[in-house]
């Protein structure tokens, strides 16, 4: 089973596939789908639509898990990256996937005990939960991330644990390597 997380944003989309096999996670692909800033709104949103559409058809993903956008100071971004939002709910819907969606506090709280963690606290327990090393594309992209753990957060799920049954077996393996 494959599980896709996406951390929504207009100029860098991040998006990782995990597969599950035999109880084992791999990660099958990360990357950012990025846009030109010189491009038209409706042009960029395009792109991500097609390029997102193009990762779901490739790696038919079971689960869709997607960070909600903040609302920021400037509601100018705000509103662009929650039409980034809409495409990704869009998209999911057109292909028939389940999606869930989960606030940056949320997610946190649910994968590793504590909403407001450190990215370096993140990408260390990421090393350690995945059991893989992962080179600096991961450790510098703050979008991939966000999205590889959305994507771990959708296999805990998937085994049907509740969101404080998953904030319970995922601390018990990352509480170690968070210091």
């Amino acid at each position: 089973m494959r599980f896709l997380g996406v951390d929504p944003g207009l100029l860098n989309l991040g998006y990782a596939i995990i597969e599950k096999l035999n109880s084992h996670l791999h990660v099958i692909d990360v990357g950012t789908l990025k846009t030109s800033v010189k491009a038209p709104l409706p042009k960029r949103l395009h792109q991500l639509y097609i390029s997102f559409i193009q990762i779901i058809e490739k790696y038919h993903p079971v689960i869709i898990v997607v960070e909600e956008p903040l609302v920021k100071v400037n509601p100018h971004t705000s509103a662009k990256v929650n039409q980034v939002f809409g495409l990704i709910l869009l998209a999911s819907a057109e292909t028939q996937k389940e999606i869930l969606t989960f606030k940056p506090t949320e997610w946190k709280k649910a994968l590793f005990g504590y909403g407001q963690i450190s990215k370096d606290s993140i990408i260390k327990s990421l090393k350690a939960l995945l059991n893989q090393s992962f080179d600096d594309k991961l450790t510098k992209d703050e979008h991939i991330v966000d999205a590889l753990s959305l994507a771990l957060l959708g296999s805990v799920l998937n085994e049907g644990a509740s969101r404080l049954e998953t904030k319970i077996v995922v601390e018990d393996c990352a509480k170690c390597f968070i210091k």
